[in-house]
């Protein structure tokens, strides 16, 4: 008895939301980190509570969640997906402490706690808030495409690859002036180095030696053999090295200056 109040107290004096459950899936306790999780008020958390089951919650069954909450009434820890939950949704109109309501993106985990027979006698719902992380991602891969969009609208080729020669990104409009396209190039380093014009080759491996080694640019220009067999003429250069789990990178870009050495 003891041991279950000093319980009770660490989950009600959590900052993390917490909420006991019984084994028919009503709620048993809710803590304070809970009710602020959703902007509910303490005694509105506890009234709604005292009528919600998370067996029959409608909107985790349509968000996906019923498999793993059924999981854990069976006794297995599980972690779940994160989800965007509507709390006034399945509340319908409660009272809230911000008026707009609160829809957040929860990752969720639950723990069942079993008696000595193993028989299931409550379950512990965690919930985590991860609205602004989701965000943050959101924003980030909006950044991502837009950069990528503007990227495969210019002229020139760009390009990302390591200190050991291997291109990890290419844009696409590489295919245009070289005949490979960026799947190729990514997947076989011998399509640069190995298809430089045998004059040019030395000069070029020891500048982009050089670049990663001093970080003093690479600016070069060199023949390198078009897919269908002739001859094409490369401005590269990149002026930007940066180190990525432990490996150093180059953003660069490149240029055909076929024509203009057709007029040198």
């Amino acid at each position: 008895l003891k041991s279950e109040k000093k319980f009770r107290a660490l989950v009600e004096q959590s900052p993390f939301s917490t909420i006991i459950l019984t084994p028919d899936g009503s709620v048993e306790l809710a803590n304070e980190a809970s009710a602020k999780l959703w902007s509910f008020t303490p005694e509105a958390m506890t009234e709604m509570y005292n009528s919600y089951n998370i067996l029959k919650d409608e909107q985790a069954a349509k968000v996906g969640l019923m498999p793993y909450i059924e999981r854990a009434f069976t006794g297995e820890k599980v972690v779940m997906p994160v989800v965007e939950y509507d709390a006034v949704e399945t509340f319908n109109t409660p009272p809230l402490t911000e008026p707009a309501g609160r829809k957040r993106w929860i990752q969720a985990r639950m723990y069942p706690i079993k008696d000595s027979a193993g028989k299931v006698h409550n379950v512990i719902l965690l919930e985590e808030d991860v609205s602004e992380r989701r965000e943050a991602e959101t924003q980030i891969r909006e950044s991502e495409e837009k950069y990528r969009t503007l990227v495969e609208n210019i002229p020139d080729v760009t390009w990302t690859t390591d200190i050991y020669g291997s291109t990890s990104y290419v844009s696409s409009n590489i295919e245009e002036i070289y005949g490979y396209s960026p799947d190729e190039i990514c997947s076989d380093p011998q399509l640069w180095l190995g298809r430089i014009h045998e004059v040019d080759v030395g000069r070029v491996k020891h500048a982009f030696d050089s670049y990663f080694r001093t970080g003093s640019g690479f600016d070069i220009e060199y023949r390198i053999m078009h897919k269908k067999g002739h001859w094409v003429w490369f401005h590269d250069r990149s002026i930007a090295i940066y180190e990525k789990d432990g490996i150093k990178y180059a953003d660069g870009v490149v240029s055909d200056i076929t024509e203009r050495k057709k007029t040198e």
